[in-house]
């Protein structure tokens, strides 16, 4: 039992966001029944049909798509994603700089690639989608046979959240249950009191209900002498036994919402917003499949004792009728030419749906068909069309996903130390996530200085001192930096220079040896002519 006042105050905290999840809980299970029936909002109906309501699949199909769209998008594996900035951006034009960035790019690429991270992604994508709401969990692997970090897609009906000031989400309460083996072998046989390691023993399959906190250390004075800035408390619920108190340095749970009304915290995504579009199609296709069987297979209007033997429909049956008996008829006769009006009612509500999941407003990316400019032109598309959702996503998602990785790897010792200019800069500086919007709006300046380098090409052949005006070293070195070209191919400026001075040494002494040449041969031809 709970004895410290802090942990009563956080049971207490969860049962009351509990609250504000309850009217959200029917919206999220009538969104799975319908449109995404993989998802289990009532833990007890696991094991159940859940595909009873779905009568026409456009929804479930435009949900996948729009996921896979996402992930191409977003979180593509086959492109290099996640790009690196750092701040000041002064500290950005020096070479050494850029190769140590870039490498940590790498190294935190691989070690999210090297990881379960592109399976949960796509669990993520389809809750986001489908119920407004998603989070990613991203952990530290202390297993140095396995990834560095591993991620888990939590069902955000098992989650309550609550936000800071700023409108970030800060607090997370998840209950979930673990069999008792596996609470005594995740948390140890001394933090689990007697009656969890008698059911381990004896039950060991037995479920036991988990609550797991995580919160700003600063909410309860118990946790302010923590050296990390979030407080982790897990506790077995049924005896408000503490099963773990530990914390984390960066907030692990990217809680990502498509779109929120005012005054409310969960999202609202494109499933809940089709779902009554997503009830009629099914309920006029159920229609169409009755009265289409109807026609096929009508009841029949049969008079008692007419037949003397047991109706057979099968083809070639023979039925033996009584003398004087009326023939079989359909108890009642099926419009079918009314179906036609009832298809054209449906195909436009599924145009409805589908232009809900932006079915044909956004391009899925296909990198393997398409050159990087290509790619990036697509996603700045689509990025355009999904707007404010974008937004979000950057800064709910991928941004603190990324700072989280660059943490654990950092604390892991596996990124590269920094260069000297770094270690001597008095100020701070920030490794961040560079967006794909900015990547690709960066692209377009690769355009425009094409389209001006040829334009003032063409006016250098009258006048070649217009090209003063371009500092071509910064030019080549600003597109290869937006075009990705990996900085250790780049030299640097000191490099650059030396070579340059080498060529110009080169240059003077092949000028001398040819001067000194051209002297020779006069002097010759002047000794001819005086003889």
């Amino acid at each position: 039992m709970v004895e410290d006042r802090s942990f009563k105050l956080i049971i207490e905290r969860y049962e009351n966001l509990k609250n504000y999840r309850i009217p959200w809980m029917t919206h999220w299970d009538d969104v799975s029944r319908y449109i995404i029936p993989v998802e289990n909002i009532y833990p007890k109906a696991r094991g159940g049909k859940r595909h009873t309501n779905i009568y026409d699949s456009t929804a479930t199909r435009a949900l996948y798509r729009l996921a896979a769209t996402l992930h191409s998008m977003l979180t593509n594996p086959s492109q290099r994603w996640l790009s690196l900035k750092i701040q000041p951006w002064e500290l950005a034009q020096y070479n050494e700089v850029q190769k140590w960035v870039q490498s940590c790019e790498d190294i935190c690429l691989e070690a999210i690639n090297s990881s379960n991270f592109h399976m949960k992604a796509q669990e993520f994508y389809l809750s986001l989608i489908a119920f407004g709401t998603a989070i990613l969990f991203l952990d530290s692997n202390e297993d140095p046979n396995q990834p560095d970090v591993v991620f888990h897609c939590l069902p955000v009906s098992q989650c309550v959240i609550a936000e800071n000031e700023h409108g970030f989400i800060d607090v997370l309460f998840r209950e979930f249950s673990l069999s008792a083996r596996n609470v005594a072998r995740q948390f140890g046989e001394k933090a689990c009191n007697k009656a969890i390691l008698d059911k381990a023993e004896k039950t060991p399959d037995e479920e036991i209900k988990i609550l797991h906190a995580i919160f700003p250390k600063d909410d309860y004075n118990k946790f302010n002498k923590l050296d990390k800035p979030y407080a982790s408390v897990w506790l077995a619920l049924d005896w408000k036994h503490v099963l773990k108190e530990a914390g984390y340095y960066e907030f692990p749970a990217f809680v990502t919402r498509w779109a929120t009304a005012p005054g409310e915290i969960f999202g609202r995504g494109p499933g809940m917003e089709a779902l009554p579009d997503v009830k009629t199609i099914n309920s006029m296709t159920k229609s169409v499949l009755e009265a289409s069987s109807k026609i096929i297979n009508p009841p029949l209007d049969v008079e008692f004792k007419s037949y003397l033997t047991e109706l057979n429909a099968t083809p070639g049956a023979i039925n033996t009728r009584a003398k004087g008996a009326e023939r079989i008829q359909p108890l009642y006769v099926v419009d079918g030419q009314t179906i036609p009006i009832t298809e054209h009612l449906i195909t436009g509500v599924k145009q409805s749906i589908n232009e809900t999941f932006y079915y044909d407003a956004i391009s899925l990316v296909r990198a393997d068909r398409m050159t990087a400019t290509e790619v990036m032109q697509r996603v700045e598309e689509n990025i355009r069309v999904l707007g404010p959702t974008y937004s979000r996503l950057v800064h709910e998602y991928l941004e603190p996903l990324t700072k989280r990785v660059i943490g654990i790897m950092a604390r892991k010792n596996k990124l590269p130390e920094m260069p000297s200019i770094l270690q001597r800069y008095g100020g701070p500086v920030k490794v961040e996530f560079m967006s794909p919007m900015s990547r690709a709006q960066r692209m377009s300046d690769v355009a425009a200085i094409q389209r001006a380098l040829s334009f003032v090409s063409v006016l250098a052949q009258v006048n070649p001192e217009m090209l003063d005006v371009f500092d071509f070293d910064e030019t080549a070195r600003h597109v290869a930096d937006i075009t990705g070209v990996p900085a250790r191919l780049l030299r640097n400026r000191d490099d650059v220079e030396a070579i340059r001075q080498a060529r110009a040494q080169m240059q003077m002494m092949q000028q001398q040896m040819q001067l000194m040449k051209d002297a020779a041969e006069v002097g010759k031809t002047a000794s001819q002519i005086e003889m």
